[in-house]
């Protein structure tokens, strides 16, 4: 008997790329950030692209889906002209509403009223949603590429588009700095930049791959495409939406502004960390489609999910360790390190349900039934308002730090529980892999 068709050494270079890649990705908004900082006055520009990329982040989020969706639907020609007209209408919808909130009043009203902005924060937020208004077409292309890239299992090349992002951004952002003040604009015209250079990439790097879609097969109908792309496009948007509401649940602590603050740091560092757990993901869909690889996958995403939440679980618990990166890294104040100590030590725990939580979508991915996962990611934005709502009034002494990291750990807990029972279910479906 020959050996498997996929073999276990076959997950590590299709995971690690997807890591990097992910990593790299991370790398964006800190470099961002580094060239307002020079600001005579930092966070004005700061929190004019903070605010504007928030937005476009969450319009943004249908299209972020677009890998996924793909490299689930991605059967024939004629799948791929469906989804690409879909994907191309959406982007033209979500570019349109980039340049209302960009040049029109109600963009001025939306910053100032409903994200509670100052005046002068709002006029540079708007200068920015126009430099940001093309990277919806850039990622409707982008995600479609990318889902071709999934399913050749050619994932070093989405290293190579990410690499081609970095470049192309830190140029940007180095002849922004001939200009005497950096503006949020300048941040929001290298993002767009960067991420056009990744695309002509990603699109040079796939024209083989496109060539080989078969020419004939049966139509996705609009049913079957809505069912397994719509529970994605909400999770993506409750996703997106996780960080404002933790924040406003913040601001209603007793001392909101160390809360929000301390959030800010242990923010970025989960999602440091998410950023190789979420590669999880893709790996399940496509390594996740017989019993026997799936075996393997979970096998697999159990000691990436056990280094990742070590990892951060050290930065925690290991004072030197500690000491650096609030210290060095994130000097901060001492009231301020009252909030974010305790927090930082239980930040292995979200960690650790993410990684389960993506392990377990993978899967289900994979079984190509998403229904599933649309409920559990309505319930949990539903549980994390709810819950925080209730300790903000009934624990008036709450820690807000501690708070920020007890909810995003119970939410992912409380998905991770939905969805893993959903994959468990359908993994003893899956046919045994067959040998030749």
């Amino acid at each position: 008997m020959s050996a498997p068709r996929h073999r276990p050494r076959g997950l590590l270079p299709f995971y690690l790329p997807l890591v990097a890649t992910s990593q790299m990705m991370t790398l964006s908004n800190p470099l961002l950030n580094l060239h307002l900082s020079r600001a005579e006055d930092p966070s004005l520009p700061l929190a004019a692209y903070s605010v504007a990329f928030g937005l476009s982040v969450v319009l943004n989020a249908p299209l972020l889906t677009l890998p996924n969706v793909g490299a689930g639907l991605l059967e024939n020609e004629r799948a791929w002209d469906r989804m690409r007209t879909v994907a191309l209408l959406l982007a033209s919808v979500v570019f349109v509403a980039d340049c209302i909130l960009g040049l029109t009043p109600l963009g001025h009203w939306a910053f100032r009223t409903l994200l509670g902005t100052t005046a002068r924060v709002a006029a540079q937020a708007q200068a920015t949603m126009i430099c940001v208004a093309p990277i919806p077409l850039f990622l409707a292309w982008r995600g479609l590429r990318t889902a071709l890239v999934l399913r050749a299992r050619k994932t070093q090349i989405l290293t190579q588009s990410t690499f081609v992002r970095l470049l192309f951004l830190g140029l940007a952002l180095l002849a922004a700095r001939l200009r005497a003040e950096p503006v949020a604009a300048d941040a929001g015209l290298a993002l767009s930049l960067g991420i056009c250079a990744e695309t002509l990439w990603l699109h040079r790097q796939t024209r083989s791959h496109r060539s080989r879609i078969p020419t004939t097969g049966p139509l996705l109908d609009t049913r079957h495409f809505g069912a397994f792309a719509i529970p994605l496009v909400v999770s993506g948007w409750a996703w997106t939406a996780q960080r404002p509401i933790i924040s406003a649940i913040l601001g209603r602590s007793p001392d909101g502004e160390a809360a929000q603050a301390a959030f800010g740091v242990l923010h970025p560092l989960l999602l440091l960390v998410a950023s190789a757990l979420w590669a999880l993901q893709a790996t399940g869909q496509i390594h996740g489609r017989e019993r026997a690889e799936a075996r393997r996958f979970v096998a697999f995403a159990a000691r990436a999910i056990l280094l990742a939440a070590g990892v951060i679980g050290a930065l925690g618990w290991i004072p030197p360790a500690r000491n650096f990166l609030i210290g060095d890294v994130f000097p901060v104040a001492e009231d301020l390190g009252e909030y974010l100590v305790p927090g930082l030590r239980l930040l292995f725990l979200p960690a650790l349900f993410l990684g389960i939580r993506t392990t377990a979508k993978g899967l289900i991915l994979a079984s190509r039934s998403t229904r599933v996962i649309l409920p559990a990611s309505a319930g949990y934005l539903a549980l994390l308002g709810i819950l925080g709502v209730w300790v903000v009034r009934s624990q008036p002494a709450v820690n807000g730090g501690v708070l920020a990291v007890a909810l995003i750990a119970v939410v992912e807990m409380t998905e991770a529980a939905v969805l893993c029972t959903a994959a468990w279910r359908r993994w003893l479906r899956l046919p045994e892999q067959a040998e030749s």
